[in-house]
């Protein structure tokens, strides 16, 4: 199974919502007993975050440089 660059956008897309409204539901609970701080909540999605998000550059980017690597190639 080849992956094309639009899947990956896809499962980047997908990941990077999925945390953005998680943390969305975590910021309107309540303050309450076992609530992670800030600061732990903050490096958590860092830690997820991240990656996807370069990930997604990094194909958007590759993609817009396919057409001048084909034209220096040929």
């Amino acid at each position: 199974m080849v992956l094309e660059d639009k899947d990956i956008l896809q499962v980047d897309a997908t990941i990077i919502t999925g945390i953005l409204l998680m943390l969305s539901i975590t910021g309107f609970i309540g303050s309450g007993i076992g609530k992670p701080s800030f600061s732990g909540l903050a490096s958590l999605v860092s830690i997820v975050l991240i990656p996807f998000s370069v990930s997604a550059v990094l194909v958007v980017q590759l993609e817009r440089m396919k057409p001048s690597y084909r034209h220096r190639v040929k």
